[in-house]
């Protein structure tokens, strides 16, 4: 039986509209409470302010009232009207600060605008204009106006408690200003002003059911205290009704026995609690309109989307029923195709029942026939793979007698044509040795029996031995090449030492093979880090070779395969080091990665983890020499060793600016140059075994590894012909206002050849420091204009602006009291000597802050 696939589309386009139906009534409902859950928000956020400040207002009308009436300077009073004053302006600068366009709230900042013409009238004891009451009548009309919206049905009973407990605070409000005023005047209150208030005043305000709600009101108000306010309150009460009733009925007044300041103060507590109950409820209301209004917002979103993404459907029906037509087509002439394959004769539709089955058939069949072809691949793979290694290893036996006997041949009496046929035939053997041994690692992975042997090993040593094999191959090729291995290594690690150094031979033996004549090849080894015992160490090997293009990188990992097949017949090569390399920096959890631009050179970058079993540096000593080096020439790497190994050194372009006894020479020298350094006796280390120097006592060739280039230095020193002096190069700033000791250790850095600049007080010290850079700083701490204290806080200051590493100050004073002491330690002193000191207490303590490491 045929499907109807036009019908089944047309009942899912069916679908589609109900669920767009469906959608769109969420959407609608989703929306508007969202709208109304917003609003709520807004208006909780101002109604809480708008309470604060209706009580503030009402307590400041109360005390501005007695302030007027009493017409005496009293302090207390002054007092509390200005803090009544200071706590509405807060809230007024509140509202005034809300953007919010409503015709109540604009006419409420209009008032609160002119309560300074208020106030100016009530210190001049003035009577006034009532405004306090039309703002909190403002108030009131726009909270009641608000609070009636119908917002959310599930806010309702906190709402319309919200409202009670604002009227609630109102009748508090206006019962503590008609009260106030009657008292401070000492008249009773008139029979119809009194009986309006008591109607409109609920006489225990705890009478609210407050109890029916789903959270604390009385969170934040101490019970105890709460019910004693109240109690007060109502024998305030009791005291104004007796007085007014019997007032009313003997038509005597006796004056009031209750003071106007006590009043005020206990049902103004009142109020702030009722506030703070209504500060609660409104917490809770905003709470659940956030959680209403998130909830909400994530409705109207996912509606939105269904409801785009059904009208989607709707109009992309049309499309989909000729798409899947033309899809069954295909598919059916693609199954009738595959039956042919599988020499099968079948008629295939798709869209028959019949037709479905027989599709089935003819996939499981295919998947089958597949799945043979390819246990079939693999066995021939694993065959191969048996027959590489046995190959291997059987050519290696007779290779190894060719190589043993030609060892024997170098040995016997030969003519120098028989010498290089001979050396001829030992290279092309070590060639094929190469070769098979790659074959076998090759063949040893593929068949995963490749196996890492871990033992302990010293990386400083095993790593500068396998890059100096190259050595000789690079000065033939007149190629730069330069080496830095991280003097912090550590002495011994654990790892597969032959492996690394297999990896290692391979990617420079590429850079060899790649770079042209005066090309350059750099190889960094760096330590990253040491964690849980375990080194980081990363490796990089860069050349100026003839680069790949980003298709040829792809492809360089893959076996028996080089970048360009043109490659191979120029340079050689079975293709397999960089498969190598790449599946043992897999198996010690590395990966090794290349950047490459054709023409222009190729970076290859990994970094490893190595178990750490001697955490003692490769080299764990300081050399502390001073040199200095002419030219810039292939320096970048000895200039890292030196920072590594605490060589002092100055790069210099003019041979007239050398100061050491000893001069490492980077570039091509002439003969004017050559006459100056013989002419000085300045002892040279050539960086170029060409170099032609009378006084050359040294070559440091390339590449240049940290344990060589430690011992050399050593053994420099050691002979005695180079005299060491540390101090040497440095510049030190003496703050003395006494001329005499300005003198006595001017004279002593002088013997030290030390440069120094004088200050005569701190504001000159601060100068010249701005100027120029010190290496020390000898600082006097009883000084005119800036003291030595201030000056030493300023200098730190200077170099933390600066970014700058801190240089020894070095306190050289009189003061010798432990309060003076910790007082320049707490500006930033380094040193601290008494005066008076000697030569070599002085020397003493330079040195002592130079190993420190300023």
């Amino acid at each position: 039986m045929k499907l109807d696939i036009k019908n089944s589309i047309r009942w899912l386009t069916f679908v589609v509209f109900l669920l767009s139906l469906v959608s769109g009534y969420f959407l609608y409902i989703s929306y508007y409470k969202y709208q109304d859950s917003k609003k709520l928000v807004k208006f909780v956020k101002l109604s809480n302010e708008l309470s604060n400040l209706m009580i503030n207002i009402a307590n400041e009308k109360v005390i501005s009232n007695i302030f007027i009436l009493t017409k005496a300077d009293i302090p207390y009073l002054t007092k509390k009207l200005y803090q009544a004053r200071s706590h509405t302006d807060k809230s007024i600068s509140k509202i005034l600060a809300i953007n919010e366009n409503d015709t109540d709230i604009n006419k409420l900042k209009d008032l609160l605008r002119k309560i300074e013409k208020i106030r100016n009238k009530v210190d001049n004891l003035q009577s006034f204009k009532d405004n306090y009451t039309a703002i909190t009548n403002l108030i009131l009309s726009y909270q009641r106006k608000n609070l009636q919206f119908n917002y959310l049905k599930e806010l309702r009973a906190e709402i319309d408690m919200v409202l009670s407990l604002t009227k609630a605070i109102n009748r508090n409000i206006l019962e503590n200003s008609i009260v106030s005023f009657y008292i401070t005047n000492n008249k009773p209150i008139p029979e119809k002003i009194y009986t309006d208030m008591k109607r409109d005043i609920v006489s225990i305000d705890a009478s609210l059911p407050l109890e029916f709600l789903p959270i604390n009101p009385y969170k934040n108000i101490n019970m105890m205290y709460y019910k004693i306010t109240l109690n007060d309150l109502i024998e305030n009460r009791k005291i104004v009704d007796y007085i007014n009733l019997n007032y009313y009925n003997t038509g005597e007044f006796y004056g009031w026995t209750i003071d106007v300041i006590d009043w005020n103060s206990v049902i103004n507590k009142h109020i702030s609690m009722l506030n703070q109950i209504k500060s609660n409820v409104n917490k809770y209301i905003l709470t659940t309109a956030n959680n209403i209004k998130e909830y909400n917002f994530n409705i109207l979103l996912i509606s939105m989307i269904l409801f785009i993404i059904s009208i989607i459907l709707q109009l992309a029906s049309y499309f989909i029923e000729k798409g899947i037509q033309r899809s069954i087509d295909t598919l059916s002439e693609s199954l009738n195709s595959l039956a042919k394959i599988l020499k099968e004769e079948a008629k295939v539709d798709i869209s028959t029942n019949e037709g479905q089955t027989e599709a089935f058939h003819i996939i499981k069949e295919s998947i089958k026939q597949i799945n043979e072809e390819r246990l079939k691949a693999d066995s021939a793979n694993k065959a191969k793979s048996t027959f590489l290694a046995n190959m291997s290893h059987e050519i290696r036996t007779p290779i190894n007698g060719v190589m043993g006997f030609i060892d024997l041949l170098k040995m016997t009496k030969l003519d120098d044509t028989q010498k290089e046929y001979l050396n001829t035939i030992e290279i092309s053997a070590k060639n094929l040795l190469l070769i098979i041994n790659q074959i076998l690692d090759i063949s040893k992975i593929e068949a995963d029996k490749m196996e890492l042997y871990i033992e302990d090993f010293d990386p400083c040593k095993e790593f500068s031995d396998t890059i100096n094999i190259f050595s000789a191959k690079t000065s033939q090729e007149n190629i730069s090449f330069l080496t830095f291995i991280d003097p912090n290594l550590p002495k011994v690690i654990k790892g597969d030492v032959l492996k690394l150094k297999e990896i290692l031979t391979n990617l420079i033996n590429n850079a060899v093979k790649f770079t042209p004549r005066d090309g350059s090849i750099k190889v960094q080894i760096i330590l990253k880090r040491i964690k849980n015992n375990k080194a980081k160490i990363y490796f990089e090997v860069v050349d100026t070779g003839i680069g790949m293009t980003p298709d040829q990188v792809k492809k360089i990992f893959a076996p028996f395969t080089q970048a360009d097949s043109s490659t191979t017949k120029k340079y050689s090569g079975t293709g397999l080091g960089l498969t190598i390399v790449h599946k043992y920096i897999e198996m010690m959890n590395g990966k090794i990665q290349v950047s490459s631009k054709y023409n222009k050179g190729t970076r290859f970058y990994f970094d490893l983890e190595f178990e750490v079993v001697d955490k003692e540096k490769c080299v764990n000593e300081e050399l502390n020499y001073i040199v200095d080096i002419l030219g810039s020439k292939n320096i970048e790497y000895l200039l890292k060793y030196f920072d590594n190994l605490g060589v002092d050194y100055r790069v210099l372009n003019n041979i007239a600016n050398v100061k050491s006894e000893l001069l490492i020479v980077a570039k091509e020298i002439n003969e004017d140059e050559k006459h100056y350094l013989d002419k000085k006796y300045i002892k040279v280390i050539c960086l170029d075994e060409k170099q032609d120097i009378n006084n050359c006592i040294s070559v440091l060739k390339n590449p240049i590894f940290p344990l060589s280039l430690y011992k050399s230095f050593q053994n420099l020193f050691k002979q005695g012909s180079l005299n060491n002096n540390p101090f040497k190069f440095k510049k030190a700033l003496i703050v003395e206002d006494n001329i005499i000791n300005q003198k006595l250790l001017e004279i002593i850095l002088n013997e030290l050849e030390i440069e120094n600049d004088i200050a005569s007080n701190g504001e000159e010290a601060i100068k010249l420091f701005k100027e120029n850079r010190y290496h020390f700083v000898f600082m006097d701490l009883s000084m005119p204009i800036i003291d030595g204290y201030t000056a030493t806080k300023t200098l730190r200051e200077i170099e933390k602006e600066r970014n700058q590493k801190p240089i020894p100050i070095i306190a050289l004073t009189s003061n010798v009291l432990e309060e003076d002491r910790e007082k320049f330690f707490k500006a930033g002193g380094s040193e601290f000597l008494a005066k008076p000191t000697t030569q070599t207490v002085l020397i003493y303590t330079m040195l002592k802050v130079l190993k420190k490491g300023f």
